[in-house]
């Protein structure tokens, strides 16, 4: 369900100012599909700013307040006085107003009733400055330091017995499941009665060296290496990676200070908000001087590390007096992730705001004593991490309001005041780690300069690169059988789907864990199924709605995806890819970075330098999901990429095979194709005598296969062949060894009356600038294929007769057809005509054995496709490329497109190309033979 509201700006007294913010029955937050009736009021605040931005003069829709009120249309007097926050509270009564919480549920909590007709449903209260006029020019009174520890001391008697007490989270449990005792034996915790796979198996003790949680035991050595030996890092990866979980295993193996932004709030983010208040209050002390922003805003957030501080050395001390044996690293890690849970409010806000009484001189010394005392408490730990996730969002916050040390002049967003909060400081004993998905080595580059004071900027030697997941079956299936005691068979099906970054699994396990109608369903499979395709589609959502429109904006990266998709259409492998547009890639989500320790010695960040692999199902799959929306899309790289490579006769022709599919797929697209162009306007010899079955409805069979990301297999001799292909059709098409004959085979679906009846599709493809010989119809014949040529071998011999038998025994099903050939040759044209050709005229039945065929009776349809018929094929733009292809052979502008010496198919002299066993192809335009790319 939709909902439309009605919305008015504070301080609008004309309801002509009335605008709707429609929305679906679901948004998209934070990367993940929210149903608008779980949705929070945080949550919609983000997607008024996505969809209404150019209204408001803010960039943060934090500092955004919502009033429900309930306004009739007609009594646009009520608001006529209507200026100010005080104004609303004023009118309360009158208005009906209410403020809207932004952890409430939006519906459920203020219209669960539905949407009033003709009435305004929402005020929204933005700054209209971002500097505060009580604040501009007022000379500020600081504290000592004594009066603010003593009101610091104040607040921690008040806490005190909340935060001395062991953490025991509350377990997830299910009824009605039909793994019920599985699940609540599993221990999995739960936050607001969703299971937390985030918080589950926690390494519970850093003394022990058996290895506790989900990150491997050498990336997280890895990671606290570099606490030790680096001032500072970024920690990188693409969403879902496991960046925010290798923070929390890191923070249970060492004391540390875990700050996020966009923490709570309606946000899916763990966490404290006192970043994210600090970030909306220091708008109001901001003026025109960015010397005296950057003093505020560093005060601001040394106040948010000095109340962290405090406490941990509060409960240290309060671990040595025996209040909490138990007092652990997890322990004060859930006490910086859960706050309100712990003591019912965020408490570490209120108490980093008494900090930010003191001088900046005063805040560096109680750090730097702080520090020391740590030391004391913890003299094995040499270094203290300050961890801030979701940093990335601080790039959008405040920009152009803060100092910059470098000569160009250009002021920074507050991301660089996140630099400078551990750098600026005299002590020497920490380490500030900056975690976050949607940063570009761009707005690195150019925010870190300054804060490093480094002119160059940041180098590969301050990141670590994460992309936790899995990557082997027997890993995957280790994790799941934690939970849910499912059979290989359905454990290898989930994998095949989720495979890669560690957040696909897990939105497949909490799409089981929450299906409380599962114990009543007696079919495991569909169960099963059921899970895999409502956490498939939700993240496929994600990616249309959040991925692929940013990166169609970056020309670059966009035109390298639909390469890898290319690719992609041949192999499950995995894909490297290098060059410009990939850092892209990996900050919207599509690919993963791989590791940096390779670049270290380079003194410059440069993005074609690193490298990023694909090596997951469900980025595929989304862009074909993408391409089912966008075809011509899709069609026109395909066909842009064919006519870039006149050139090259090899890559032409090779490029040309998957072009076939696109019409292939649309003359068989689930409908009659008797009415389809090409045989409309063909002259095709008996086609009449075909019209029974030609009037059913056509499929490819497994074109439909929306687990698959592999559109065309390849044959081999000695591996998958064109038999065992006919024998287990496993894709949509198959490109059979070049020792076969045919270029491309599918199967075709004819959906009778009596049930479907399989015809196999040969298909020949001749891109030449000369007619080809009489023989190259032969190439599409079963009884032609395997041709000896100077070499008689025995496994060609061997070869044709099991896709012999195979045909006669597994297909060969319809009286009126055994098998559809095409000859599709362009732009030469063909003396060769298109024809049903009856082999046997004797009467038969509808239905008969199939081992008595013999070459003699059996019937085949024969499809011609030239310069002639074209335009009935191939789509509009399609057949313009090939035309454009024809003009340049006539005009001589290129050799002959492909040989003729190879009508044959001798394996020895076929230099048609073949993908590489690894597939780690980077798509750069002078190592690829086969594609274009816009390097």
């Amino acid at each position: 369900m939709s909902f439309s509201f009605n919305c008015l700006l504070l301080g609008e007294t004309s309801f002509e100012k009335i605008f709707q913010v429609t929305v679906p029955e679901y948004i998209i937050s934070d990367d993940t599909k929210v149903l608008i009736c779980d949705a929070q009021v945080g949550q919609f605040k983000s997607y008024i700013m996505s969809k209404k931005k150019y209204k408001f003069v803010i960039d943060d829709p934090d500092v955004m307040d919502l009033w429900k009120v309930e306004i009739n249309i007609d009594d646009e007097n009520k608001v006529k006085d209507v200026f100010t926050v005080e104004d609303i509270k004023r009118r309360r009564e009158e208005l009906k107003v209410k403020f809207m919480n932004p952890a409430d549920k939006l519906i459920n909590d203020y219209f669960s009733g539905g949407l009033l007709d003709k009435h305004v449903h929402i005020v929204i209260a933005v700054p209209t400055s971002t500097a505060g006029p009580s604040q501009q020019g007022a000379e500020h009174i600081f504290e000592t330091i004594e009066e603010v520890l003593s009101k610091a001391e104040s607040h921690w008697e008040e806490l005190k017995d909340k935060l001395v007490k062991k953490i025991e989270l509350e377990a997830f449990r299910v009824t009605n499941h039909i793994y019920e005792d599985d699940i609540n034996a599993s221990g999995i915790p739960a936050i607001n009665d969703r299971p937390s796979f985030i918080l589950h198996s926690l390494p519970n003790n850093p003394e022990n060296n058996d290895h506790e949680g989900y990150l491997l035991k050498k990336t997280l050595t890895a990671l606290l290496n570099n606490v030790k030996k680096s001032p500072w890092f970024f920690l990188l990866g693409t969403s879902g990676s496991g960046k925010t979980r290798s923070l929390y295993e890191l923070l249970c193996k060492t004391f540390g200070i875990y700050l996020s932004l966009s923490a709570g709030n309606g946000s899916k983010n763990l966490g404290s908000q006192d970043m994210d208040f600090s970030i909306r209050e220091l708008g109001q002390y901001l003026t025109n001087d960015p010397e005296k922003n950057t003093i505020y805003a560093l005060r601001f957030t040394h106040a948010i590390l000095l109340g962290r501080l405090f406490v941990l050395n509060k409960l240290l001390d309060s671990h040595n007096q025996d209040y909490n044996r138990n007092f652990t690293p997890k322990q004060w890690l859930l006490l910086q992730l859960l706050p309100i849970k712990i003591s019912g409010e965020d408490f570490w806000v209120p108490i980093s705001r008494i900090f930010r009484e003191l001088k900046q001189e005063d805040q560096d010394e109680l750090i730097r004593t702080f520090i020391n005392k740590f030391q004391t408490l913890i003299p094995e730990q040499e270094k203290l991490p300050i961890a801030i996730d979701e940093s990335q969002v601080a790039i959008t916050k405040h920009q152009a309001r803060f100092s910059t040390t470098l000569a160009d002049g250009q002021l920074r967003p507050f991301f660089a005041i996140l630099l400078r909060t551990v750098l600026n400081l005299s002590t020497g004993k920490l380490c500030l780690i900056l975690s976050g998905t949607g940063m570009s080595f761009d707005d690195i580059n150019n925010y870190t300069a300054s804060a490093i004071a480094k002119s160059g900027g940041a180098t590969y030697k301050n990141f670590f690169s994460i992309h936790d997941g899995f990557y082997e079956c027997d890993e995957m299936s280790e994790f799941i059988q934690h939970f849910l005691p499912l059979n290989d068979e359905l454990i290898r099906a989930t994998y095949n789907i989720f495979r890669g970054r560690r957040r696909f699994i897990v939105q497949f396990m909490e799409s089981a864990l929450l299906d409380s109608s599962s114990k009543f369903h007696n079919d495991m499979n569909q169960v099963v199924k059921n899970w895999q395709d409502r956490a498939k589609n939700s993240i496929i959502d994600s990616f249309m709605e959040s991925c692929f429109p940013r990166l169609r904006e970056k020309t670059e990266a966009w035109n390298k995806v639909k390469d890898i998709v290319i690719l992609s259409m041949f192999s499950h492998r995995t894909k490297l890819v290098r060059g410009s547009g990939v850092s892209e890639m990996v900050q919207y989500g599509f690919a993963q970075l791989c590791s940096f320790e390779h670049l270290a010695d380079l003194n410059t960040l440069k993005e074609d330098a690193i490298t990023v692999q694909i090596a997951e199902t469900i980025p595929i799959l989304s862009f074909r999901k993408y391409i089912e929306e966008n075809p011509d899309d899709f069609e026109t790289w395909l066909y842009t990429n064919l006519s870039s490579v006149h050139y090259n006769a090899s890559c032409a022709g090779f490029l040309f095979e998957p072009c076939l599919t696109i019409p292939l797929a649309e003359l068989f697209n689930a409908k009659s194709c008797k009415e389809h162009d090409l045989f409309t306007n063909t002259n095709v010899e008996n086609i009449n005598k075909l019209d029974l079955l030609l009037s059913c409805e056509a499929t490819i069979r497994n074109l439909d296969d929306c687990d698959s990301t592999v559109f065309i297999s390849n044959g081999t001799m000695k591996g998958f062949n064109l038999f065992d292909f006919l024998n287990n059709p496993t894709t949509p098409f198959f490109m059979p060894e070049k020792e076969a004959g045919p270029d491309l085979v599918c199967i075709v679906e004819f959906h009778t009356s009596s049930g479907i009846v399989e015809i196999p599709l040969f298909l020949q493809a001749r891109l030449v600038k000369k007619s080809p010989s009489a023989t190259a119809k032969n190439t599409t014949d079963p009884y032609h294929f395997y041709p000896h040529g100077v070499k008689q071998t025995k496994s060609k011999k061997e070869l044709k007769k099991k896709v012999l038998e195979c045909l006669k025994s597994k297909y060969c099903k319809a009286h009126e057809l055994s098998w559809i050939r095409f000859l599709v040759v362009f732009p030469a044209k063909t003396k060769e005509e298109s024809k049903y050709i009856i082999n046997n005229k004797e009467s038969r039945p509808k239905r008969r054995v199939a081992s008595n065929f013999s070459h003699s009776k059996d019937n085949e349809l024969f499809i011609v496709i030239d310069p002639s018929n074209a335009e009935h094929f191939f789509s509009k733009f399609g057949h313009k490329v090939l035309k454009e292809l024809k003009r340049i052979a006539d005009d001589d502008e290129l050799d002959e497109l492909e040989s003729e010496e190879n009508d044959e198919l001798e394996s020895e002299e076929n230099d048609e190309l073949e993908l590489e066993e690894n597939d780690e192809l980077e798509l750069e335009e002078r190592e690829t033979k086969m594609i274009k790319t816009s390097d």
